[in-house]
């Protein structure tokens, strides 16, 4: 495969690093089982989910899927975090 289409996934870095960056920012990160349905997915397996402030994963779950889930809950304003 080359670098253009290489796609990084969960299984390919350390879960508790993505854990601790995920929590720098008030997120928590919850690994699924490999078959598991991910929560809060708003494209389906293996897209990351977020339901309230917890990012849901599974080993097979692109990076850049679970950073850009995660970016939705950052990215807000306080009021609209408060919702969640």
């Amino acid at each position: 495969m080359s670098a253009s289409n290489a796609v990084l996934r969960v299984a390919d870095v350390r879960f508790s690093k993505l854990a601790q960056l995920l929590g720098r920012f008030g997120l928590s990160l919850r690994l699924l089982e490999d078959d598991a349905t991910i929560t809060g997915s708003f494209w389906g397996e293996p897209e990351a989910g977020i339901v309230g402030r917890t990012v849901y994963v599974r080993l097979d779950t692109p990076v850049h899927s679970l950073l850009h889930e995660a970016c939705h809950v950052i990215c807000m304003d306080g009021n609209r975090r408060a919702g969640l």
